[in-house]
């Protein structure tokens, strides 16, 4: 990766406009942050460098805490995002000639579930997850998207929503969310029958 960045305000000591920032890594290194965290749930990290972060360098980041409500089984992560075919340089040069031409961004190719989805010629896989009548799971949804807001539903399963944005909310039922660019959710499944 080069160039990583840590959303400020997550962060002890660092001003809502700082961000934890690293240089380039050379190929086959790494590099380790050390930092104390303040907030604890769900978030995620993303390069600034060029384009890579449309490329699919990101990824989820768990800060454990204490939990708002009792839950059976933590199914970690699930980022939820668009995904073009192009490569993210080819779509800033398409992009660009858009703007020049009063034109939007060109709509993304499909939608992505920890990277995997079916391709419009049966291609791929979808991602399951098997679970057990009676238990109830935790779910943690980031939008890592380049360009738009994704609307996410369990199978018309309703669910209660307890975190945004690494902040406790007074939890509330729904059978969809609406998740903004970069937003996270935690929700608890309803016990499943």
């Amino acid at each position: 990766m080069y160039g990583t960045i840590l959303d400020a305000g997550r962060i002890l000591g660092q001003t809502q406009t700082d961000s934890l920032i690293s240089g380039p890594l050379a190929p086959g290194t790494s590099k380790t942050y050390t930092f104390k965290c303040t907030q604890f749930g769900t978030t995620w990290y993303h390069s600034h460098h060029s384009s890579q972060y449309g490329d699919g360098v990101f990824g989820g980041i768990i800060i454990n805490g204490p939990a708002t409500a009792n839950y059976d089984v933590d199914l970690g992560t699930y980022l939820v995002n668009d995904f073009y075919y192009k490569t993210a340089s080819q779509l800033s040069d398409i992009i660009n000639s858009n703007l020049q031409n009063r034109k939007g961004p060109p709509p993304a190719d499909t939608i992505l579930i920890n990277g995997t989805n079916k391709n419009a010629n049966g291609g791929g896989s979808y991602g399951k997850v098997s679970m057990t009548a009676g238990k109830k799971y935790l779910l943690r949804i980031v939008n890592p998207s380049l360009d738009n807001m994704i609307r996410v539903s369990l199978d018309n399963h309703s669910f209660s929503v307890v975190t945004a944005d690494l902040v406790p909310i007074h939890p509330y039922n729904t059978n969809w969310l609406l998740l903004g660019i970069g937003d996270s959710l935690m929700i608890y499944s309803l016990k499943t029958y």
